[in-house]
């Protein structure tokens, strides 16, 4: 489940309950919390933390309506489930320095498919950012195929620093990680993302999309100070390629 920002206007009214209509749902973009298989960060009891001096903005202008997103999986077709599951938020009238935004590298569900069979099928992203801002944290999502990943940050054409790295992909635990410095990030730094899939169970082509029998590749950065002024946001639309990896390339993706 996702817990999104929405705005004032976008449809959701407090206390309703609505299908849905995408992700992100319409009229919402941030996302200020959730939780995934495995639970949702690496801290104890899955608690999502901020930063002293950045927090999320409620209020007008902002954050008006807050939607709570449920992606339920039952192939089974099991009847009389009941879910109960929902999130504590932790509000503050003291208004903190900076607002976090959340960056979606990688292609998340669109452009690539996954051919059968391919025990290391790679897709990645390499996007230029616009703004000035500092990374406190990243979570990685794919689906079932998701075997590894390797994000970087790229500066004067070198990589300058890692932007997380999962060896062992888990569909199960897919936490939100946070970086033991922040790092800052330059306007014209590339942001690069590797995904390496495992398809040999598969004897049909996996397409991206939403369903969990689909695919995606995200790396969410959360950072601050939030942009306003960067047309795609919070996407970071760039060059895809894909492919099969080589045997040396996938071991090293794998920490072999």
């Amino acid at each position: 489940m996702i817990l999104w920002g929405c705005e004032w206007g976008s449809g959701y009214e407090p206390g309703t309950v609505t299908d849905c209509d995408g992700m992100p749902p319409r009229g919402c973009i941030d996302i200020e919390g959730g939780w995934t298989p495995g639970g949702w960060t690496d801290l104890p009891n899955d608690l999502f933390t901020t930063p002293a001096n950045a927090g999320f903005r409620v209020g007008k202008g902002e954050t008006r309506v807050a939607a709570l997103q449920y992606h339920h999986d039952n192939p089974q077709h099991l009847q009389g489930i009941q879910d109960k599951s929902g999130l504590v938020l932790h509000l503050t009238p003291n208004m903190r320095e900076n607002d976090i935004g959340d960056i979606w590298s990688g292609p998340v569900a669109v452009g690539f498919s996954i051919p059968p069979g391919v025990p290391a099928y790679q897709v990645s992203n390499r996007c230029t950012w616009r703004s000035e801002v500092t990374i406190f944290a990243h979570r990685v999502h794919m689906h079932e195929l998701g075997k590894s990943f390797s994000g970087h940050l790229i500066r004067d054409g070198e990589e300058y620093t890692s932007l997380g790295v999962v060896h062992n992909f888990d569909y199960n635990y897919q936490p939100v990680t946070y970086f033991k410095d922040p790092i800052e990030v330059k306007p014209g730094d590339q942001i690069e993302s590797h995904f390496l899939f495992d398809s040999s169970s598969r004897t049909g082509r996996t397409r991206a999309g939403f369903a969990t029998v689909d695919e995606m590749a995200i790396n969410h950065l959360f950072y601050y100070p939030k942009t306003s002024d960067y047309l795609f946001a919070p996407f970071c639309p760039g060059l895809v390629t894909r492919g099969e990896a080589n045997e040396e390339h996938a071991a090293s993706m794998s920490g072999e």
